[in-house]
This record gives C-alpha cells, structure tokens and sequence, in this order.
C-alpha cells in the first residue's frame, strides 16, 4: 500500500471516518472544497461526495479508476472520466471560477497519489537490491 498522502487538518477527518458505517475510516482526508450544499473531499484513496449536514455518501470514485478530469465551462461543471465507464461522474460547481478550484484540487490530489505509488515503488526496487542476493542450493553437480 502507498503511504498516507500529506493530510489536511480538518473536523471532516471525522466525518470520512465515519461515513458509511465507517467504510472509509482508514483513509486520510487530503483536500476538500465546500460547493453549497455538498462538499467534494478527496482522501488518500477516493473521491467523497457529500451531503453537507447528513453527511451522506452521494457518490465516491477510487482515485485509481479515474481516467481523466475536464471542466464544462459552459455548464459550470467538472466531470471525471472514469476506466471502465462511459458515463462520466458531474460535478455541478455553480459557478466558472469554482469549477478551476474543483479541477486543481482533483488534479492535485490525483498527482500526490502517483507520487506516493512511485515513492512506495521506488522503495520496494531499493529493498530488493539492498537484499542479499540468496545462494542456489537447487544446483546439481
């Protein structure tokens, strides 16, 4: 698993932790944007979207699956592409100016994760030349 990506101190932490019955407890909120009603948080390994006051889970998108991000300028919306998926998921910013801020912030999130698989990679590749390399006992003379 990749190391946490740099966490946001937020009471929100709280609320991904317990959201769903605390189907994202392990996870570390990274970034999040309030629009209106809902609040976009990203964690370490998804997309939330949440209903602000309930706190429901309206939808959520593993970091790993999404594809691409685009704004819809004429729409005020963001929209990600998703592997595996034609339909796209909307966000609805409300505004131009908020749909920048919501596509950095996905864009910024998604890059601390590769990042972080990259960092956990290169570890993985320096352990294994650190390792001393094993002697052959299945040699037959």
């Amino acid at each position: 698993a990749a190391p946490p990506l740099s966490a946001e101190a937020s009471p929100l932490q709280e609320v991904v932790r317990f959201a769903e019955g605390g189907a994202y407890a392990g996870e570390v909120l990274c970034r999040h944007v309030r629009l209106g009603p809902a609040i976009l948080a990203c964690t370490d390994a998804r997309v939330l979207y949440l209903r602000a006051g309930s706190w429901n889970v309206q939808w959520q998108v593993p970091l790993d699956q999404i594809k691409g991000v685009e704004i819809q300028r004429d729409k005020s919306r963001v929209l990600i592409q998703t592997f595996g998926s034609r339909q796209p998921t909307a966000i609805d910013c409300g505004h131009v100016a908020v749909c920048g801020l919501v596509y950095s912030t996905l864009q910024e999130v998604r890059t601390l994760r590769s990042e972080a698989l990259m960092g956990t990679a290169l570890m993985q590749v320096e352990s294994r030349r650190a390792a001393p390399a094993l002697a052959r006992t299945d040699i037959v003379e």
